[in-house]
């Protein structure tokens, strides 16, 4: 059984990136405030009682591209039926105490802020707080923040929790073969805990960033992972970075991902605690993982399937996995710390 240090190839290409070159344009850039509106100006109230959501929706649309959207300290309620829609060229920020929370539903596909087909957005800051304690029953799909078919987003420094569905998705519009990929995603310092599906989705999507964010706690509904790339038949995921991620806690797994996905880096996270696998990989080709500390899982800690095409694995502590299934008296049997299904190339 190859050890946690072993480099595992299919192809004479080998899948190389170091941690500099895939860290490299991963940071948002700090927003200028010389130019804001400020939320309360157009009538949002922020006092838990009031739905904002036609009051929000008014200073978004009213402000032009360059000016930032300012919204204080407050707890603004939010109909994610309707969902805060930014328009194209947006900047928002929200102040520490600013929470957007949903109102109850029982609709199966809401979002409190929906980016679909638009561009250059970026957000920063607040909480994001979704009606998992509220929601009526029917589908999985009720987000914190949704993108579609939507291109050079930037979302900073946000916390997103108790969501029916997602933290947060990112994918496409369209059938298979004409779908528009989400391009161009970042994210950095964002916190998703306590979602019930996911906390991050990515299907259909090109050059996606996720740098220091945090995913726990993800629990509810299958899949009920902290990363989860999936593109099914849709089309595919291409350029996933995963950087200096924490990844804790979740019923599923730290990260999966299956189909049409390419070249996927996890570099530099912790991933522990979760009640499956640590990383679990199939169908992917082009996957380099290094860097990570993956511990005390509920089965394998790494899992690469047979049908996984140049995978390299730099240095990683994975260790103390299995915990579901611990086969001696003295501790975790090793073998179900790394499982690697595909054939090893030529040395």
């Amino acid at each position: 059984m190859p050890g946690p240090n072993t480099r595992v190839s299919t192809h004479r290409r080998r899948f190389l990136m170091g941690a500099a070159s895939v860290l490299a344009g991963a940071a948002i850039p700090a927003v200028r405030m010389a130019q804001a509106m400020d939320a309360r100006s157009f009538g949002a109230r922020g006092d838990g009682r009031a739905d904002d959501t036609q009051a929000l929706q008014a200073v978004l649309d009213a402000a032009r591209t360059g000016v930032v959207v300012h919204i204080p300290a407050g707890v603004y309620r939010i109909d994610a039926l309707r969902s805060l829609r930014p328009r194209p060229g947006s900047s928002i920020v929200l102040d520490d105490g600013a929470v957007l929370q949903a109102l109850p539903d029982n609709a199966p596909r809401s979002a409190i802020i929906d980016l679909t087909s638009v561009s250059d957005v970026s957000i920063r800051g607040g909480r994001l707080v979704g009606n998992r304690g509220t929601h009526g029953g029917g589908g999985e799909w009720g987000h914190g923040i949704r993108i579609v078919s939507s291109s050079r987003i930037a979302l900073a420094d946000i916390a997103i929790a108790e969501c029916w569905g997602d933290g947060v998705y990112v994918g496409a519009l369209g059938k298979a073969g004409e779908a528009r990929p989400s391009q161009d995603i970042r994210l950095q310092r964002v916190t998703c805990s306590h979602n019930r599906r996911q906390g991050l989705s990515i299907t259909v999507a090109s050059d996606v960033v996720v740098d220091a964010c945090t995913f726990t706690d993800t629990r509810g509904t299958a899949p009920s992972s902290g990363i989860d790339i999936e593109p099914q038949r849709q089309g595919a995921a291409r350029g996933i970075r995963v950087l200096r991620s924490t990844l804790s806690r979740n019923d599923g797994c730290g990260i999966e991902c299956s189909g049409d996905v390419h070249d996927l880096a996890i570099v530099d996270c912790v991933i522990e605690g979760n009640r499956t696998h640590g990383v679990l990989a199939r169908g992917v080709t082009g996957i380099d993982i290094r860097g990570c500390t993956i511990r005390r899982q509920g089965r394998q800690g790494l899992v690469l399937a047979r049908n996984v095409r140049d995978a390299t694995l730099g240095t990683n502590d994975v260790s103390d996995n299995g915990t579901q299934w611990r086969a001696t008296p003295s501790g975790t049997d090793p073998r179900l710390n790394v499982k690697i299904d595909l054939p090893r190339s030529p040395s």
